[in-house]
């Protein structure tokens, strides 16, 4: 990916970034033309702002240091290279087979020694797949 490229979806991520705090405010506008100024709607307000701000600082994060980091590995080493763990990501590998487990335990799909047998698999290497899916309406 080229450098404008980047800054070009850096800079989307960042207009929807805007979007959101634009509907935000009239949602504000709305609640206070509706129920005016109380105890309980201060309450629901601080608790938006609370998950607003969590929202906010993840959506900063990811277009300052993740989105970039992930590109210049990929430039750097290849493609793939950006979807695959190694020795030093065992911590995150062991988390994601983690997950992956507890999930499928969940399903009641896989008897438990199974599954506990895959939580015992020594992992030094994991490749994350993925697709991209886009999905458009069908034109007229």
């Amino acid at each position: 990916m080229t450098v404008a490229r980047l800054a070009r979806a850096a800079a989307i991520v960042a207009l929807f970034g805007l979007l959101s705090r634009l509907l935000g405010f009239a949602r504000e506008v709305v609640l206070a033309a509706a129920y005016g100024a109380s105890g309980a709607t201060d309450a629901f307000v601080n608790s938006l702002l609370i998950v607003n701000t969590v929202a906010a600082v993840l959506l900063y994060t990811l277009v300052t240091l993740i989105i970039p980091t992930f590109q210049r590995e990929r430039a750097d080493h290849g493609a793939d290279s950006a979807w695959r763990l190694g020795k030093e990501d065992a911590a995150l590998i062991a988390d994601l087979a983690q997950g992956f487990a507890a999930a499928v335990e969940e399903t009641g799909a896989i008897d438990a020694a199974r599954i506990k047998s895959w939580r015992a698999i020594a992992r030094t290497g994991a490749v994350v797949g993925h697709a991209d899916i886009l999905a458009l309406p069908p034109s007229r």
